[in-house]
């Protein structure tokens, strides 16, 4: 344990390495927590409240600014759980993150990881340079999936497997599913539910996917300058 204008006042937490549960500015209030690595659990500004969470490999649940009171929380790999303005609230339970750089925001302002029973595998998972991740029981596995270039994640039950897939710029949309390459890469948010894309490039716009029950199958299929609409099949 590591402190510099910090008091600790947790209970049976473990940690095994270097900078481990590392405050400079706050209070340590944590419980049952374990961290194997490097930088593991390091707050900046801000008060550790989390408990039963695990942390395996390097600089993970980095907060610069905001508080940790999420539980349950598991990491291995690194760069994961980062947050650069904002807190990780109590309710984030759940959440797993095996790989490179999964649940990474990082908001010059403010943002709030309040999601909970979330997976992401891989690298670069759940990325959004601004806004809030709120969603819950969606499941990332591949490189660049559900990356944001703005906005929020608020969605509910999708499932993004492949590499960019269910890239946007606002996914409030539930239970989609896109697997492949560059799959329901939409420039104008996801907001529609049980739409489910298979194959590179498929429902592709510089639109949105505002629609539902959309079903595109195959290279380029549904793929538009347009909005998507409900009830297309393209195969």
């Amino acid at each position: 344990l590591e402190k510099d204008y910090a008091g600790f006042i947790g209970s049976n937490n473990t940690g095994i390495g270097k900078d481990i549960f590392r405050l400079t500015n706050g209070e340590f209030r944590g419980s049952y927590n374990t961290s194997i690595g490097n930088d593991l659990f390091y707050l900046e500004r801000g008060t550790f409240f989390g408990y039963h969470n695990m942390a395996i490999g390097n600089t993970l649940y980095h907060i610069t600014s905001g508080n940790m009171s999420g539980s349950e929380n598991i990491s291995i790999g690194q760069l994961s759980y980062y947050m650069r303005n904002g807190n990780i609230t109590n309710t984030a339970k759940k959440n797993i993150a095996l790989g490179n750089k999964i649940y990474y925001l990082n908001n010059s302002s403010t943002s709030t990881f309040s999601g909970q029973n979330n997976i992401g595998i891989g690298d670069t998972i759940y990325e959004l340079p601004s806004g809030d991740l709120t969603g819950t029981r969606n499941i990332g596995i591949g490189s660049g999936v559900f990356n944001l270039s703005t906005g929020n994640l608020s969605g509910e039950d999708n499932i993004g497997i492949g590499t960019n897939t269910m890239s946007t710029s606002d996914l409030s949309g539930k239970h989609n599913i896109g697997i492949g390459t560059d799959v329901m890469v939409v420039s104008g948010g996801i907001t529609g539910n049980y739409n489910i894309a298979l194959g590179y490039h498929s429902m592709h716009t510089n639109g949105k996917v505002a629609g539902t029950d959309n079903i595109a199958i195959g290279y380029q299929a549904l793929h538009t300058l347009n909005d998507i609409g409900s009830y297309n099949i393209g195969i």
